[in-house]
């Protein structure tokens, strides 16, 4: 009697079977402007898919590692929104792409390459401006250290590891050198890390800065 069904359905709840998921996402900044009737925030489905959902393994899925980019990018590189919005970032899928991390992960199906997902947490997302966001400056050093563990490290100890721990926001942290969704090895003359550029460019946003000199 079920089959076909009915021409329109009840709408799912995905939190019937995923619970945890679905208490992440309510307190998500994605989540928070669903609650409030933003049409444009993305839910389980946008991300998911419907019919076709796959898990993170499955390489036909949206969320499969090599396909997060783009599926993020349906709504961060789309200019309307970017624009309704004032989402801060500028293109950064696209900057992710051309970047070390994305460049690795679609080299030979790299999977172990950051993708967005590895920064800010798919369905637990917050902004960076809330201390409990994994992009908040302040866990910054945290969140490179899930895949650069030894760096983070020495970086912890060092001088600019201590100030920041101390809370002194003047303090660089991975992302001030580095930047952010471009990141480029050092060996490249684009990297903001690359030999030539951290006297001249890098180092002097702070060393030479006015503020830090007063």
């Amino acid at each position: 009697a079920d089959i076909p069904h009915a021409e329109r359905l009840q709408k799912v709840s995905c939190a019937e079977c995923h619970q945890d998921m679905q208490a992440q996402y309510a307190k998500s900044i994605h989540g928070v402007a669903s609650a409030k009737g933003i049409a444009e925030a993305p839910t389980c489905t946008d991300c998911h898919g419907t019919h076709n959902i796959g898990g993170p393994s499955d390489s036909t899925s949206m969320v499969y590692p090599q396909h997060v980019a783009h599926t993020c990018a349906r709504c961060h590189s789309d200019p309307q929104i970017v624009k309704k919005f004032e989402i801060g970032a500028h293109a950064p899928v696209d900057a992710y792409l051309k970047s070390i991390h994305g460049r690795t992960l679609l080299k030979d199906n790299n999977s172990h390459a950051a993708t967005c997902s590895s920064c800010h947490p798919a369905h637990g997302m917050l902004p960076a401006i809330d201390p409990a966001s994994t992009v908040n400056k302040a866990n910054i050093p945290t969140t490179c250290g899930q895949c650069h563990a030894e760096i983070a490290q020495v970086y912890k100890d060092s001088v600019h590891g201590v100030a920041a721990a101390r809370g002194k926001t003047d303090a660089p942290v991975c992302t001030d050198c580095h930047g952010e969704h471009g990141i480029q090895e050092p060996s490249n003359p684009a990297s903001t890390v690359f030999p030539a550029n951290i006297s001249k460019t890098t180092c002097t946003r702070c060393h030479e800065s006015s503020i830090l000199a007063g």
